[in-house]
């Protein structure tokens, strides 16, 4: 287990998992898989979201997927487009389906689906492929992450180290950047995200120049 100090100085816990704790009211702590107990008043367990698709599951034409599959082009049938946290569409960057669950990737995702359903079914129209980001404010201090993050994907640190009060990594497959991740390098962050988000990516050996 490692532990490091917030930017607010409060401590981070890594490297265990929590395996249960104290149910009685109130609550008096969580406990870890190497056995470590930690005390608390409040426990906040964020366990992620699932896609609300059930009211969906009529809809002739759709396939439901751990949200609405569509193509390319954000297309789930003909003349039904899909946008926001429910879409899961083909994203040609990771050569995948994918769904995104951010406000900004619902607002770009509906200005292109927009004018996805105004093209109607002329050919040539292009795919929605961003490179997605998010970013958090805590204690003064920027966490951003763009891109797709793989647990098969190394990380390389580009700039400083976790150590450090500012730094900025990349994950890659070992030639290609998948994604950037960044706390207090702001600009930095956002130049790789730029160069990923270009035709050909943007390889390791780029980003480690930059």
């Amino acid at each position: 287990m490692g532990a490091e100090v917030g930017a607010g100085g409060d401590d981070v816990e890594g490297g265990d998992s929590a395996q249960g704790g104290d149910a009685d009211a109130p609550v008096a702590g969580a406990r870890l898989s190497d056995g470590t107990v930690l005390a608390a008043d409040l426990v906040l367990v964020a366990v992620g979201a699932a896609p609300n698709s059930g009211w969906l599951s009529d809809t002739p034409g759709i396939t439901l997927d751990d949200g609405v599959l569509a193509d390319a082009t954000c297309m789930a049938a003909p003349g039904i487009a899909v946008a926001g946290d429910l879409a899961r569409w083909w994203h040609q960057g990771t050569g995948s389906f994918v769904r995104v669950e951010h406000w900004d990737n619902a607002i770009e995702m509906g200005r292109y689906v927009g004018a996805r359903l105004m093209a109607g079914d002329h050919a040539g129209v292009e795919a929605y492929s961003p490179v997605p980001w998010l970013w958090s404010d805590q204690f003064g201090s920027k966490f951003q992450l763009a891109g797709h993050v793989s647990p098969d994907d190394a990380l390389t640190w580009v700039d400083g180290t976790p150590e450090d009060r500012a730094w900025v990594g990349v994950t890659h497959d070992g030639t290609m950047v998948k994604a950037v991740i960044g706390y207090n390098r702001n600009a930095k962050v956002m130049r790789t995200r730029m160069g990923m988000d270009r035709p050909d990516g943007l390889t390791l050996v780029d980003a480690l120049g930059s």
